[in-house]
């Protein structure tokens, strides 16, 4: 519990709280050193398929990340992981964003 003295205008923490909140740090910033690491070593790498009609596909070993439609289309669906369905009638193009770490 904290306590606050009136006339040192000062806050203390009784020790047990204070160790508790400097391992709870320590633990977050060891997680996110760790995240940061495995992050910093990943090796993502992203491409742009464009294609006409109303499907496009990712490469092999691309995950499917966003998709856009041409002909003010704004209605698709995406089949299975890859692929991307835009779903107006005579859409002219189709693109997918894709991924792969």
């Amino acid at each position: 519990m904290v306590r606050y003295h009136p006339v040192l205008h000062t806050f203390s923490v009784p020790l047990r709280s204070s160790w508790t909140l400097k391992m709870k740090l320590l633990l977050c910033f060891c997680l996110l050193s760790a995240v940061s690491t495995v992050l910093a070593r990943s090796n993502i790498l992203c491409t742009d398929v464009t294609l006409e009609g109303a499907y496009a596909t990712c490469p092999e070993g691309y995950a499917l990340r966003d998709c856009s439609c041409g002909s003010v289309c704004s209605t698709w669906e995406t089949q299975s992981e890859d692929t991307c369905h835009c779903q107006c009638d005579n859409v002219d193009w189709t693109s997918v964003h894709c991924c792969r770490v």
